[in-house]
């Protein structure tokens, strides 16, 4: 494996690393993560090794909003489209270099805001595989975007994610180009409360299920 870091300027630097196998792939598989949920936590930690042995090239996108003044300051309208900006930025400097093929992305939480848009609006992805984990549904404006997508998607939630709304969640899997995954008893990260062992077994249950769709 080789691991490459670099930054981008989009509006402001946006740091990442692209993590390479050992041949030449034609594949990558791109992680976007949540607002403070980093690829460092379990589920995007576990994520990057799936990926890898599936035969992609994993990049993290490791933007850190919750200390970017400007950010913070703005509407959500601006904050998503600051995020979709940035990331198409990214997306752009790391297949300027490389001929990638086959995409695959895995987006948490704040991480599901760019993700829709890329699936929506550039074609390089028009047959690429997305993971929605504890997307933002609760939102209105990205959940009807969402239902716009045509790609395979998988989407994980937890019934005690305070972004989990069911009907919006039997909707958007009931699509025939999705399918789903709901944990009862999980929170936002996929976690349940005070229970270590149950948390693991669900991270474990993600991960099978991510395993099968990809």
């Amino acid at each position: 494996m080789e691991l490459l870091h670099g930054k981008v300027n989009a509006s402001h630097e946006i740091p990442y690393t692209l993590i390479k196998q050992g041949k030449v792939s034609s594949k990558l598989g791109t992680i976007l993560p949540g607002m403070g949920y980093t690829v460092q936590a379990p589920l995007l930690h576990y994520s990057t090794h799936l990926l890898l042995s599936k035969g992609y090239d994993v990049l993290h996108a490791n933007y850190n909003y919750r200390e970017n003044e400007t950010y913070l300051s703005q509407s959500e309208e601006e904050q998503d489209e600051q995020i979709c900006g940035d990331i198409t930025t990214v997306m752009n400097e790391i297949n300027s270099e490389a001929a990638y093929k086959e995409h695959c992305f895995i987006g948490k939480s704040l991480g599901t805001v760019p993700l829709t848009n890329l699936l929506l609006t550039d074609d390089r992805f028009h047959k690429s595989r997305s993971v929605f984990l504890t997307p933002l549904i609760h939102e209105d404006t990205l959940y009807k975007e969402m239902l716009k997508i045509h790609q395979q998607s998988l989407f994980i939630i937890g019934d005690k994610d305070p972004c989990y709304r069911k009907q919006r969640f039997d909707e958007l899997t009931s699509k025939s180009n999705n399918s789903s995954l709901l944990i009862e008893g999980t929170n936002h990260s996929l976690e349940f409360e005070d229970n270590y062992i149950a948390s693991l077994q669900a991270l474990r249950q993600t991960l099978q299920r991510m395993d099968a769709f990809l």
